[in-house]
């Protein structure tokens, strides 16, 4: 009923990052030393009609683009955003831009970490801010390729494999992944990071056994323990494909022991599947708690991760078809917990509209269905038998011919109330079958968005 594919994708954020080259500083030939600015600061953008120019930021300085026929002079490299963010030069500017939002909420994470990776991540973090800005318009766009056609060629060294392989990662390109996963195993045999994306293309690729032997060997070279995080997050997604849920489990409370708050709604959802599998749905409901409070801010995709496994373990813990006031009753008192944990609303909202659809599902299945058997067959003699005692207190008007006409007229009318109530519980019950089909549809449509 719920997907699980996204359990075998990296978190938002857990890689090695590319490491930032120093941007280039191309400066136009015609631009007065004294024009010139510096530090980490963008110019803003001028449009007159004559030129357009453009301001980009690098690591310490900025570059300033002219139209294509000014000269430009070259004193560095300049990033070339394409290839070290994996984006499309054939892709509108809107695109790119949704390209770019995407690839920052996968590092947002991960710059909350403590040391070098925190820092690297930080710093790609800074390179896609500054890619955003490039790609805010056209305008400033096409002043940015005309910089990259301007540079000579230089001549690759010194790629960073691991970030390589992220790169292609994201970009949904295992095949390339795995090669550069390859050539940074080979090249830093002693990283764990570089077992730790390899672990996580093979879990894209469903190789479970070839993951865990990933993790395995990222979790054996993780002796001083900067990559904890990371290592037993990914080796807890490989003993969750292998059926191994109590060994899940132990590594991502290890996960959790060191990781920054924005971190843990990611573990959290991953926890509470191995519950789920487990049947324990009061510990996963209460571990998605844990990450509901531990990140407002958390990204879309990992809140509908989170949400979307704890309405699970709601569902398996509350419903019981042939206790169906019990399990109302339930829902409700899930309701009054996920109300009142102080969290923002938009956390919780999926949460509490599963519960409060879940109830109306109950509801709609205890609308009883019409009985034809509790009506009468048609009082055909009794109307008869009535029409002769009219005629006969008419013509004898007396106590006796009144009670003859009375009581075959009282059964007619019993016919045609209990008639009258069962076409009110047929319709009733008609329109319950047509609600409660809406209601699943929706339940359905909840558990199955990705």
């Amino acid at each position: 009923m719920y997907p699980t594919n996204r359990f075998n994708t990296a978190p938002q954020t857990t890689v090695s990052v590319l490491r930032l080259v120093d941007n280039a500083v191309v400066s136009l030939i015609s631009v007065p030393p004294s024009e010139c600015k510096s530090d980490a600061a963008p110019a803003p953008v001028r449009n007159d009609a004559s030129t357009t120019r453009f301001a980009f930021l690098s690591e310490s300085r900025i570059v300033e683009l002219g139209t294509p026929e000014m000269a430009y002079e070259q004193t560095n490299a300049v990033v070339d955003y394409y290839q070290e963010l994996n984006l499309d030069k054939d892709d509108a500017t809107p695109d790119i831009q949704v390209q770019l939002n995407k690839i920052r909420m996968q590092w947002r994470q991960r710059a909350s970490l403590n040391g070098s990776r925190g820092e690297e991540a930080r710093a790609k973090l800074k390179m896609i801010e500054n890619a955003s800005n490039v790609f805010s318009n056209e305008d400033s766009r096409d002043a940015y390729d005309r910089s990259l056609r301007a540079l000579p060629e230089v001549a690759e060294q010194d790629i960073d494999w691991i970030g390589r392989a992220w790169t292609y990662y994201f970009a949904d390109d295992p095949g390339a992944a795995s090669i550069a996963a390859r050539k940074a195993r080979n090249e830093h045999a002693d990283d764990p990071n570089a077992h730790v994306i390899s672990a996580w293309i093979e879990l894209a690729e469903e190789n479970w056994r070839e993951a865990k032997h990933y993790a395995d060997e990222a979790y054996v070279l993780d002796e001083l323990g900067e990559d904890t995080v990371d290592v037993y997050r990914v080796r807890g997604v490989t003993f969750y494909f292998t059926k191994r849920y109590e060994k899940g489990i132990e590594c991502f409370q290890r996960a959790l022991a060191k990781a920054p708050r924005e971190m843990v709604p990611d573990i959290a959802f991953r926890m509470a599947a191995c519950y789920i599998r487990m049947e324990q749905y009061t510990r996963a409901i209460d571990i998605c708690v844990e990450g509901l409070k531990a990140d407002p801010d958390m990204d879309s995709a990992t809140l509908l991760a989170v949400s979307q496994n704890c309405c699970e373990a709601i569902e398996k813990h509350c419903y019981n078809m042939n206790e169906l006031e019990k399990s109302k009753n339930w829902f409700r008192n899930m309701r009054d917990k996920f109300t009142s944990l102080g969290v923002p609303h938009h956390l919780t909202k999926r949460i509490i509209t599963f519960i409060d659809l879940y109830i109306k599902r109950i509801e709609l299945l205890q609308v009883p269905p019409a009985d034809p058997n509790r009506v009468p067959d048609f009082p055909l003699k009794a109307i008869g038998i009535a029409v002769l005692g009219i005629i006969a207190f008419i013509s004898y008007p007396h106590i006796v011919t009144l009670l003859f006409f009375a009581a075959p007229t009282a059964w007619v009318v019993f016919y045609f109330v209990r008639h009258a109530e069962y076409k009110r519980m047929k319709e009733a019950y008609d329109q319950s079958v047509g609600e409660h089909e809406k209601v699943s549809a929706a339940l359905q449509a909840m558990t199955e968005e990705s």
